[in-house]
């Protein structure tokens, strides 16, 4: 029988983001939310030394499940920041008015390049998407999924803005949101399959079940095991 299921989100809020998202910015933060709720977990085999063939969380595969999705609702993909300011980087992942959007699963130090250009377009008065900036969300996994090593988690994201804006650094209201699993559920999943790295395609993908696994150790991470295909 197939159960009802929804991927587990928390957030945490800055700079009264919470007000932003239940006002001027409910309805995009409903959309948001519903297309990361729906979506499952994606998965490949790592290929990194030690762990070859585990089973870890898949960036690329996550990353196009939330494009499509979000284009689906109208939403700016890859919108180009102003040209003046792309010493800081090029484009945003995803706009809607005024809301930007950045899903972070690259090395750690990126989410602070996320949230401090995003604090100076907004001082500067730079629209994005044909909009001045009103909040920023930031979406990662949580530490719970075993990924490739030096890759941000929700947990970290959160330290890290918190420092940021305890000593001054940002005023843009700003949601961290991060990707949960209760640990010895079952889960619909995406996977690469074996011996495909990289897979912009989501109809490249299998679909099937998968087991979290609890970790053994006190603050490790979870383990995947596929139960059907």
């Amino acid at each position: 029988m197939c159960r009802v299921w929804q991927m587990k989100t928390k957030y945490t809020d800055f700079n009264q983001a919470g007000d932003v998202f239940a006002g001027t910015h409910s309805e995009n933060w409903i959309v948001l939310d519903a297309v990361l709720s729906q979506m499952p977990l994606h998965i490949k085999e790592s290929q990194q030394r030690g762990i070859e063939g585990s089973l870890i969380f898949d960036p690329v595969g996550t990353n196009a499940y939330i494009k499509k999705a979000l284009e689906n609702h109208s939403w700016g993909t890859n919108t180009p920041i102003p040209s003046d300011y792309q010493n800081l980087g090029t484009d945003v992942d995803f706009t809607q008015s005024g809301i930007l959007v950045e899903v972070q699963f690259s090395n750690y130090p990126f989410v602070a390049n996320n949230a401090v250009r995003t604090e100076i377009l907004r001082k500067a008065k730079q629209p994005v998407g044909g909009h001045q900036i009103d909040g920023l969300v930031i979406v990662t996994k949580a530490h719970m999924f075993p990924a490739s090593n030096s890759t941000l988690y929700y947990e970290q994201a959160v330290s890290i803005i918190s420092q940021m804006d305890e000593h001054g650094v940002l005023d843009v209201p700003i949601r961290v949101v991060g990707l949960f699993e209760d640990p010895g559920s079952e889960i619909p999943v995406r996977n690469l399959g074996k011996g495909i790295r990289y897979s912009r395609d989501l109809t490249s993908q299998e679909t099937g079940q998968c087991r979290v696994v609890a970790s053994t150790t006190e603050r490790g991470r979870c383990s995947l095991t596929m139960t059907e295909k």
